[in-house]
């Protein structure tokens, strides 16, 4: 999903992809990429917070990062 969207947004040249966030009927997937290559997946069920999902996978995204 992640390399998709680089190759969809490479023309426009935006830059690096904070996050990519995904919403279904049964619920909502964040991808947040990571150093090296690595990557995190939250997957949330129907009804979750997005808005707090996205905030604390942004905190994990920085630790994990440092800890690279």
């Amino acid at each position: 999903m992640l390399s998709a969207a680089r190759r969809a947004l490479r023309p426009l040249a935006p830059g690096e992809i904070d996050y990519v966030l995904s919403r279904y009927e049964s619920g909502t997937v964040i991808l947040r990429p990571l150093r090296d290559g690595y990557y995190v997946v939250v997957a949330l069920g129907p009804g979750s917070d997005v808005g707090s999902g996205l905030l604390r996978s942004a905190a994990a995204q920085a630790r994990m990062n440092e800890a690279m």
